[in-house]
């Protein structure tokens, strides 16, 4: 049996010596058998290149730094509003007012004519708790309330257009005094039909037919 002694003495930081100088490990080794001498000392070479390399250059930290990544958190639960069917987008409430081009009148008598129109339309409905004449005249609809004002060239065409929207949109309850969703307005004290206007309405894809129907103009 090989005895083998094998001494080794490691030699630290030495604190007698400047601050500024390297620090050095010293490795001694004795063997007590040459047949192991040549393993022995490339083994003892290889642990002070090692340990000169750990004392000049300490390995740097190693440390993972983890992060949070939205693409690895558990999937969150769909919120109400995601969840919600999107609301239904609303159309547009305007009014129609048609006028009478045959009556030759002055562009301000015939502005009075679609004003008084408009306005009596706009009352009768109201008095009919239509909603669409409530959001038209609301405060904030007021600077977006939007008119498209048409001209014809008889009084038989004037009625035409009344009788098309008659049959177009009936109301829903017959109120006092009430013939349809629209106000035919007769100038007094002459008596004489100048104007047709339409409650307030949305505007509607059937809507839009029924007026490109009328094949109508604008005044």
């Amino acid at each position: 049996m090989i005895l083998l002694g094998l001494e080794i003495y490691f030699y630290g930081f030495n604190y007698h010596e400047p601050f500024h100088q390297p620090t050095s490990t010293i490795l001694t080794m004795r063997i007590a058998s040459r047949r192991l001498y040549v393993p022995l000392i490339s083994t003892a070479s290889a642990i002070l290149q090692t340990s000169s390399a750990f004392v000049n250059h300490p390995p740097v930290p190693t440390t993972a730094v983890f992060r949070r990544s939205s693409t690895l958190t558990r999937p969150m639960s769909a919120s109400s509003d995601q969840l919600a069917p999107a609301a239904k987008k609303s159309q547009p409430i305007v009014q129609y007012i048609v006028l009478r081009r045959d009556l030759d009148w002055p562009a301000g008598a015939m502005a009075a004519q679609a004003a008084h129109a408009s306005v009596a339309a706009i009352a009768q409905a109201l008095e009919a708790n239509h909603e669409p004449a409530s959001a038209y005249i609301s405060p904030p609809n007021l600077p977006h309330m939007t008119k498209y004002v048409y001209g014809v060239n008889t009084l038989e065409e004037l009625e035409q257009v009344r009788e098309t929207w008659k049959e177009s949109f009936p109301l829903e309850s017959s109120a006092e005094n009430v013939e349809g969703s629209y106000y035919w307005w007769v100038e007094q004290p002459e008596n004489i039909p100048s104007a047709f206007a339409s409650w307030p309405t949305e505007r509607t894809n059937k809507v839009s037919k029924v007026v490109k129907k009328m094949n109508l103009s604008f005044f």
